[in-house]
């Protein structure tokens, strides 16, 4: 018979003030590197609307009446190409970056969600496992499992799309 059958009530155990203590300790770390990747990715974002806009203020400033061309008036030359290719190689490296940096901080959300619940019910475990969960190898599956969330693409969506229309507007008109 378990305890909810016989109308027993589990006691929890006092814990020992030095693992309660460890398990604040691993908590406030982990909240501090998930603070800290929050702050690289953010950059990483900003950066890559740097070099977009600045690749675009390239191009369009250097068609126009200047003695330098990138393109004939009607076609499509290699380096219009090399622009594209060039702006969306950036665009996938900072993403790829972004990437890299959201798999450390989502093993840091999991394990800080852990250590949490673990705090509530006053049943800490050996601490500190932190090197356990970030000192994990940072796969390329688990990168592409990070990129199916949207808000993690939706910045980069975004500047796609926007790089796409003023390229188009800038060698289609």
């Amino acid at each position: 018979m378990g305890l909810m059958e016989t109308g027993e009530v589990e006691i929890l155990k006092p814990l020992d003030k030095a693992q309660t203590e460890n398990a604040w300790e691993e908590l406030k770390m982990l909240q501090s590197i998930i603070a800290r990747h929050d702050d690289i990715s953010f950059r990483v974002k900003g950066w890559c609307i740097t070099l977009n806009v600045g690749v675009l203020a390239a191009i369009y400033g250097v068609g126009g009446d200047s003695d330098f061309k990138v393109g004939g008036d009607d076609e499509f030359k290699f380096s219009d190409l090399a622009t594209f290719i060039s702006l969306y190689l950036v665009l996938l490296f900072f993403l790829w970056i972004d990437a890299i940096y959201r798999v450390a901080m989502n093993r840091a959300i999991e394990r800080a969600s852990e250590v949490e619940q673990e705090i509530r019910n006053n049943t800490p475990k050996g601490y500190p496992k932190i090197g356990l969960t970030l000192g994990q190898k940072n796969l390329i599956k688990d990168q592409l499992k990070t990129l199916k969330n949207i808000r993690v693409i939706a910045p980069y969506v975004i500047i796609f799309v926007i790089d796409t229309i003023a390229l188009l507007l800038k060698f289609y008109k």
